[in-house]
């Protein structure tokens, strides 16, 4: 489970690049995002890879560039929005810093590593300010987000739990505003 310091650095990040990169229509299409904004700092590469990774990146720290490779095999129509958030991801992996950590961490490490790279993917393409005031209805949503339909129940969990939890302390602090104020 990732930190709430963490959640909030993830989601600080997320509106610093939507500010950055002027994003204000949806879908998010991240080959395009990453050419326009990435440019000789990303290379993408389609590959024949066997196995069933849609991506997978390498820093080099030497030069400064990361090499996401697309396993070509993972291409089809279908896969077009696991796809645009594969590429999200290691966005997330970019901009939160992970590739530094990748040589010195564990297997609990690289998992919470992977589950901070998937939230900042889900909040970059599905902003909560966006998805909120939507209807629910998931097929329309992964349409609208250009993610999957899996990515739209995980982020409708998300933002539900956060809200409980909001509303959870909200209560908790009135009560102490109320019993300090009013001696309740």
């Amino acid at each position: 489970m990732i930190s709430s310091y963490r959640l909030n650095i993830i989601s600080v990040k997320v509106q610093e690049l939507h500010k950055q990169f002027n994003i204000a229509e949806f879908p998010i299409k991240m080959p395009q995002i990453l050419k326009k904004f990435y440019g000789d700092k990303i290379v993408i590469k389609q590959v024949d890879i066997q196995g069933s990774a849609d991506v997978v990146a390498n820093y080099d720290s030497i030069h400064d560039v990361t090499a996401i490779i697309i396993n070509k095999n993972r291409t089809s129509p279908h896969l077009h929005k696991r796809l645009n958030f594969s590429l999200a991801h290691e966005l997330g992996h970019i901009v939160l810093g992970h590739y530094k950590f990748y040589a010195s961490t564990n297997k609990v490490s690289l998992d919470y590593i992977e589950e901070e790279a998937n939230e900042f993917a889900a909040q970059f393409l599905v902003p909560e300010r966006q998805f909120i005031i939507r209807p629910y209805d998931e097929k329309w949503l992964s349409d609208i987000f250009f993610v999957s339909t899996e990515v739209i129940k995980k982020r409708y969990e998300h933002v539900n739990s956060r809200n409980k939890a909001k509303s959870t302390e909200q209560k908790k602090l009135d009560m102490m505003i109320d019993k300090y104020l009013f001696d309740v």
